[in-house]
């Protein structure tokens, strides 16, 4: 088992650097803008630039990585990591129904509590992350978030 998950730590980041490639290729026709005015290319561009550095890290340290013996809190992560992907098909599922907030609240929250934070901890990043996306994406970008219930 441990040369597998050795050889998916290697291969998981190698698929997602190669996507992150393809999504800045994707992004090369929108305009960036500036820092002061920035347009519809500017956040996309900023995403793709951290997802294939974040990607190519953990690529990279997979090829580092010496140890063929997998840690034993590995069985104890991959629930974890699989009730993590479903939150993130729900998140994208319910988005268009319930909006930003009430999606974003229920994805944090969950998220929070799957990685074993405590209650008030996960109100509370839920909270802040909303409280700061407002300004952010609907008074400086000017960006309509998606609101309670279909259009």
């Amino acid at each position: 088992m441990s040369s597998r998950l050795t050889r998916l730590s290697f291969l998981i980041p190698a698929g997602m650097t190669a996507l992150s490639l393809l999504y800045l290729w994707g992004c090369r026709t929108l305009n960036f803008g500036s820092l002061t005015l920035p347009m519809e290319g500017f956040i996309p561009l900023l995403f793709g630039i951290f997802f294939l550095v974040g990607s190519s890290t953990l690529m990279v340290q997979a090829v580092l990585q010496v140890e063929e013996k997998a840690p034993p809190w590995i069985r104890e992560e991959i629930p974890r990591v699989l009730a993590l992907v479903g939150v993130l098909l729900a998140f994208v599922t319910l988005l268009p129904l319930l909006g930003f907030s009430l999606s974003t609240f229920g994805l944090l929250l969950a998220s929070g509590r799957i990685m074993g934070n405590r209650w008030r901890t996960s109100v509370l990043l839920a909270c802040g992350v909303i409280a700061v996306c407002y300004p952010i994406f609907i008074l400086w970008l000017k960006i309509p978030l998606p609101s309670f219930g279909l259009q």
